[in-house]
């Protein structure tokens, strides 16, 4: 009886370490946007600018000291709707060793390492770079977040590559709104429509 009464306390708590093992090794790392402060989908008035935040969560701490050592990502986009103009890195990357950017028309992104640092960033929210979008024309737009080069091995932990897995990367979306203007005169063409309308029909 004893042995029962043992195997119905142990299987719970045998149930709990694996659900909490399970746990934590889904809180892999994962990089995503912050549109505007808005998260990942965004709005920006047509001709007015956005700033776009990349971060990385869930970064553990390096078993070698090393840590979080390189990022890259790119941004493609449509440029018939958006426009990114400016570029800038965090300030934990930031003279810290060697850096790349492009900016390209609908292909934005960003590359750097922390060559000259023992050590690098842990944690959540650790921001990678920011990029400035201007709205061109009124729609929503994805906005997809991938490699810098394409090759797989761009964000390095402890020398190796984290940034693999389909969920590690976080897209998001940038909705470009008309001018308060146009909506007025939208509205006037719209009244002036039907007024007309109702004038043709009273007149039949």
């Amino acid at each position: 009886m004893p042995s029962q009464s043992i195997r119905r306390v142990f299987f719970p708590a045998f149930l709990l370490i694996l659900i909490s093992i399970s746990t934590q090794a889904s809180a892999l790392p994962l990089m995503f946007m912050d549109i505007g402060g808005s998260g990942s989908g965004g709005q920006v008035q047509q001709g007015e600018s956005v700033t776009i935040n990349v971060l990385l969560s869930d970064v553990p701490i390096g078993t070698d000291s090393k840590g979080l050592f390189s990022f890259g990502f790119d941004i493609a986009y449509d440029s018939a709707g958006l426009n990114a103009t400016t570029h800038d890195f965090g300030a934990l990357w930031q003279s810290t060793g060697i850096d790349s950017s492009k900016n390209d028309p609908g292909d934005v992104g960003l590359s750097a390492n922390r060559f000259f640092m023992s050590s690098g960033p842990y944690g959540d929210n650790i921001l990678l770079g920011t990029i400035e979008f201007v709205g061109l024309t009124p729609g929503t737009y994805s906005l997809t977040l991938g490699h810098f080069t394409g090759t797989g091995d761009n964000v390095l932990f402890d020398g190796n590559s984290i940034d693999d897995g389909p969920a590690f990367f976080t897209n998001g979306s940038l909705e470009v709104v008309p001018e308060p203007g146009t909506f007025v005169l939208v509205s006037m063409g719209m009244a002036l429509l039907g007024l007309r309308s109702r004038r043709q029909s009273s007149a039949g």
